[in-house]
């Protein structure tokens, strides 16, 4: 080969090479736009990465937070449910010991209404007791005044059997009847 050729070959090599670079260095540049865009993409998303797993710390804190408020009203709730069964079961027992007052109350009233009624009966029994007394010491003391005036006919001297019969036996028959209804009423006291 001629230097001329040589010469040749290597222009066009060069050129070739040139070219190549070109296309090298036009695809390094792609690659350069490629690898900032994926350097850019994964920083955008470590960002996004990295506000998710707040959010996502955020959202488990306050699922945490919501737990723990259930418990909370969970306790409030089976708190609340025993002090409504307590209230009922004493609502029950209330209502039990109302019935049995009020069964008390009424048999209560009904003895004492017939306290009032007896306590009427004896203060009118005794009314009639007090009455009949009246009437018996009135006939006692018609009785002793008959006793006298028959003492006084008895001491009358000098009058005739006939004059005592009169004023006598008047006076014993009426004693006699005084008597027995006294001793009678008294008897049935």
């Amino acid at each position: 080969m001629t230097l001329e050729q040589e010469k040749i070959s290597l222009n066009s090599k060069t050129e070739h090479l040139q070219s190549n670079m070109e296309s090298l260095n036009i695809e390094k540049e792609k690659i350069e736009e490629q690898l900032h865009s994926i350097l850019r993409e994964r920083e955008q998303f470590l960002l996004e990465n990295q506000n998710l797993s707040t959010t996502t710390c955020q959202l488990k804190n306050r699922l945490t937070e919501i737990e723990t408020k259930t418990n909370c009203i969970m306790v409030e709730k089976e708190k609340i449910e025993t002090l409504l069964r307590m209230n009922e079961n004493k609502t029950h027992d209330l209502e039990k010991e109302r019935q049995y007052y009020t069964t008390q109350t009424k048999e209560l009233l009904q003895n004492l209404k017939e306290v009032n009624e007896q306590k009427e009966l004896t203060e009118s029994e005794l009314r009639e007791q007090v009455m009949a007394r009246i009437g018996a010491e009135r006939q006692l003391q018609a009785a002793e005044k008959a006793l006298e005036h028959l003492e006084m006919a008895l001491k009358m001297t000098g009058a005739q059997m006939t004059e005592l019969q009169e004023h006598i036996m008047p006076d014993v028959h009426k004693l006699r009847g005084q008597f027995l209804y006294c001793f009678h009423y008294l008897f049935l006291l």
